[in-house]
């Protein structure tokens, strides 16, 4: 890990993986950040072995711009290894953290710095606000019991405070000494290729909670995150949620005296059924797809069960 040089305030990460076309629109938002007088930053792109213009697009960006902008190259696949390669590079005292497919705030970078000034803390996570691209179907539900996670955005209200549950992916920042004393980004977990498979972010936010450390909420600092057209359909958000059960046993596991049927844990049989049921059962149109969802990510969590098992 290199060493920070020249009072370098703040570094941003952003990784990329076949996205010339939306990273395009995310590096625009970037150049027109509103950066205070004095403070040096830099903007590392992260590109995840892409096929497409990616690193062309990357070098026409840095070609025009006078804010230090460097190219990063990352073979092995995998958002976590990603993320990795542009921590081991950036210079930075913080280390911020965006989507290849957002537009950030044109304040964005000055309230993730003023976030980190006199409160102590090791992580900032602001908000995350969807951009409907177009109308939300009646089967989808982003508000109450029946509340997808699939569907990106993070909103804990305009006050400040402690981060209540993780810092999201597309917009987290934290101290470059948290990763020399609590490690990187766990490369088992995280987006591969088309993989929908999550996580990375939320494990290691309760990794520095569990240590005792203070994340920071911050409402000011906000990224608009695209709800596209293909983020719609019914097979995306099933995909979604058995790759998001994988995720979860992966990183929970089940307990040692659990008694299990062909490696799953009996409990996981339980559970299914009981979705199964209630998803039949249920007359309105998003509560039934909630449960089909639930049982996706249980039939997620079997699966994963199984390969541990396997494995070991």
């Amino acid at each position: 890990m290199e060493t920070p040089r020249g009072g370098m305030r703040l570094s941003v990460v952003v990784c990329t993986y076949n996205r010339s076309g939306s990273l395009r629109v995310t590096l625009k938002s970037l150049a027109q950040l509103a950066v205070p007088n004095g403070m040096n930053w830099e903007l590392l792109v992260v590109d995840n072995n892409s096929t497409d213009s990616t690193r062309d697009a990357i070098q026409a960006f840095a070609a025009e711009r006078t804010v230090p902008v460097r190219y990063v190259f990352e073979k092995r696949q995998g958002l976590s290894f990603a993320r990795n390669a542009g921590i081991g590079r950036a210079r930075g005292e913080i280390v911020a953290f965006t989507d290849d497919d957002v537009t950030v705030d044109r304040m964005w970078l000055a309230r993730i710095s003023e976030a980190f000034e006199g409160c102590g803390c090791a992580g900032v996570g602001g908000r995350v606000l969807p951009v409907w691209e177009s109308a939300k179907p009646e089967w989808l539900s982003v508000a109450g019991p029946c509340r997808t996670n699939a569907v990106v955005s993070v909103d804990f209200g305009e006050q400040p405070g402690r981060l209540k549950g993780w810092a999201a992916g597309a917009n987290m920042a934290f101290r470059r000494d948290v990763f020399e004393r609590f490690g990187e980004f766990r490369t088992d977990l995280g987006r591969s290729g088309g993989n929908l498979m999550s996580g990375e972010d939320s494990e290691f936010s309760s990794r520095l909670v569990k240590a005792g450390e203070f994340l920071m909420y911050a409402p000011e600092a906000v990224v608009y995150h695209p709800v596209t057209a293909d983020r719609l359909k019914k097979s995306y958000f099933r995909e979604w949620y058995f790759q998001n059960g994988r995720t979860v046993f992966r990183m929970d596991g089940a307990p040692r005296d659990a008694r299990r049927y062909w490696g799953i844990p009996r409990y996981l049989f339980r559970q299914c059924a009981s979705y199964v049921l209630t998803w039949w059962l249920s007359a309105a149109a998003d509560k039934r797809f909630y449960y089909q969802l639930q049982t996706c990510q249980v039939l997620g969590m079997m699966a994963e069960a199984r390969r541990m098992r396997a494995d070991a």
